[in-house]
């Protein structure tokens, strides 16, 4: 799949704080009535859920939520973005899993933005 939208590379990727990566299944299992159970492989290339947590200011989070709205679908777009695996920064194309991304307001000019990327 090739991915026009990017991540805004005016906006900070991810904190390592709330970050993690949850590899979906690769494998189908099959219980037979006697003997071992039989297992296939589904795909090469299995996606996975990524657990992300931004921290924006105000006006960061005003161009965020402009950018998902309008460019990305409110969630739905696919978007190109660079994600922590086990060699250092990997480009992903990715989406938003439930679509728009719940933020809690700290101290009145810190956004803190949790989300489920696929």
């Amino acid at each position: 799949m090739s991915v026009a939208l990017s991540w805004p590379a005016i906006l900070p990727l991810p904190t390592m704080n709330g970050y993690g990566i949850e590899d979906k299944p690769r494998i189908v299992r099959t219980d037979m009535e006697s003997g071992t159970a039989r297992q296939r492989r589904t795909s090469t290339q299995a996606p996975a859920d990524i657990s992300v947590r931004w921290v924006f200011s105000l006006y960061e989070y005003a161009l965020f939520e402009s950018w998902l709205e309008h460019r990305a679908g409110y969630g739905a777009n696919w978007f190109n973005i660079a994600y922590l695996g086990g060699v250092g920064l990997v480009p992903c194309e990715a989406r938003f899993r439930e679509g728009k991304a719940p933020a809690k307001f700290q101290n009145g000019a810190i956004v803190v933005v949790t989300a489920t990327l696929e």
